[in-house]
């Protein structure tokens, strides 16, 4: 599988697929190019017609294909993006064998990090039992630091970073993000930042902000997600940051007036938070 450059060109990767793969790396850097291209070139290949791929490639007998990227509700049938998303993993879950290749892009994206990160890592635990050939796409790096059991065949691959800035990977070039020093203050790149090379390790950061800024999200509101993104990465503790922003939630919602009707609505609404700030707290 390789990745179409606009300069014309290709990078081409090569890999052996021999269990699961979770696959990390910034946004934009191919993540989801390669596992389109990978499924796209096993396809034709099991099919007996021409594929992508390089002179002497192998590719084994698969009796399953199974790729999931972009999520979708259904309004009419009562389903959520979410909820479409868990069915369609029961299905794969329920066909899938040790000769199935599956390529899953940000499961559990649609809900909070925590669970999502949870169901993320206990579906990687449940693919490497089952031996299948999979790619596992995510940005949930919470599940890194979850007690995972799992099989020496698992692998832990990124997409590469050129001069290994900013998503934890290597690879040839110079990036830098710099602070331009003119009146305007604003952000400038230097070099290509993606190499959309497959390196194995695990990248540590998704350059969401760089990728914000290059699609034209206006400055002011970029330097307060900087702003922001300092606070949240400088909390003592786990959920520190939350639970002072529900306090401060709270308290705001206690000082204001209320009249008729809508006081009891609002006053079972208060009532609720308080109820799951305390849980969060541990208070009584």
């Amino acid at each position: 599988p390789h990745w179409l450059a606009r300069s014309g060109g290709t990078v081409r990767n090569s890999f052996t697929f021999d269990g699961v793969s979770v696959l990390t790396g910034p946004n934009m850097a191919g993540k989801s190019t390669l596992m389109r291209a990978t499924v796209a070139a096993a396809l034709l290949a099991n099919c007996g017609l021409h594929a992508p791929v390089g002179a002497g490639t192998r590719v084994p007998p698969l009796d399953f294909f199974y790729l999931r990227s972009v999520s979708v509700d259904t309004p009419a049938e009562g389903r959520s993006t979410f909820a479409l998303e868990m069915e369609d993993c029961a299905v794969m879950l329920r066909d899938a064998t040790p000769r199935s290749l599956i390529c899953l892009d940000e499961f559990g994206r649609g809900t909070s990090s925590k669970e999502g990160a949870a169901l993320a890592a206990s579906l990687v635990e449940h693919l490497d039992t089952l031996g299948a050939q999979a790619f596992f796409a995510t940005h949930l790096y919470e599940i890194f630091a979850l007690p995972l059991r799992l099989s020496d065949r698992m692998r832990f691959r990124q997409m590469g970073m050129a001069g290994g800035s900013g998503g934890g990977g290597g690879g040839g070039g110079d990036f830098a993000i710099v602070a331009n020093p003119g009146e305007e203050g604003v952000r400038t790149k230097t070099g290509t930042p993606w190499t959309y090379e497959l390196q194995e390790g695990i990248a540590t950061h998704s350059m969401a902000l760089h990728t914000a800024r290059v699609c034209g999200l206006p400055r002011t509101l970029l330097d307060r997600a900087e702003a922001l993104l300092l606070v949240g990465s400088s909390a003592t503790s786990s959920g520190s940051v939350e639970r002072a922003a529900m306090s401060e939630a709270v308290a705001r919602e206690e000082e204001r007036p209320r009249d008729g009707v809508a006081s009891v609505v609002e006053s079972s609404h208060l009532d609720l938070t308080r109820a799951l700030l305390r849980a969060l707290v541990g208070e009584g």
